[in-house]
């Protein structure tokens, strides 16, 4: 979520590459998660068990880019943006109806849905509506190095185990592990 007054960002980036290039960066969490999240750059950290997220914060933000993707989380960052705000979610329905009808079908059920909410939403709430796909290219990781390296970007890692541990890396991130679980290929 970033504040009205606050520069914009291209979502096509990690989550908290926003902060580092200067947007104001506030996030919701749940109590446990307040001090991990502050120390990793969000500056307002909301924790959404202590109080309405919607009902506190109605209006107040710029963007909002919903990691989550449930349609609680549709609602409450709809509701949060301000008129002219950009709503962005990672779980759009496109890979899923694809996956579930087949790319011949599915596509075009996808693309249906995704315009009709972007119509919805334009007219009821006067903001744009987008379903963001992340990926990891050269270019990406480039930018991400530069900022870790100039001290502007902080990676939180949990662990880290050698290639020949896989099966307990993959084991630890399955336990949702706070931070990153690092596979060291050397």
């Amino acid at each position: 979520m970033i504040p009205k007054e606050n520069k914009r960002y291209n979502s096509d980036h990690t989550e908290t590459k926003p902060r580092a290039t200067g947007c104001s960066v506030s996030t919701a969490c749940g109590s446990q998660s307040i001090d991990r999240v502050k120390s990793v750059g969000a500056e307002h950290v909301i924790d959404y068990t202590a109080e309405d997220i919607e009902l506190a914060f109605k209006g107040q933000f710029d963007a909002v880019l919903d990691t989550i993707g449930k349609p609680e989380t549709e609602r409450i960052g709809i509701n949060l943006l301000n008129r002219g705000g950009y709503y962005m979610t990672l779980q759009g329905e496109a890979a899923s109806l694809a996956d579930r009808y087949g790319l011949a079908f599915g596509l075009p059920t996808a693309t249906a849905i995704l315009l009709k909410k972007q119509i919805q939403y334009r007219y009821s709430h006067g903001i744009e509506y987008s379903w963001t796909f992340m990926r990891a290219d050269s270019e990406g990781l480039e930018e991400i190095s530069r900022l870790s390296e100039a001290g502007k970007l902080t990676i939180p890692v949990e662990k880290t185990f050698p290639l020949a541990n896989a099966r307990d890396a993959h084991e630890a991130k399955e336990k949702l592990v706070p931070g990153k679980v690092v596979l060291d290929v050397d």
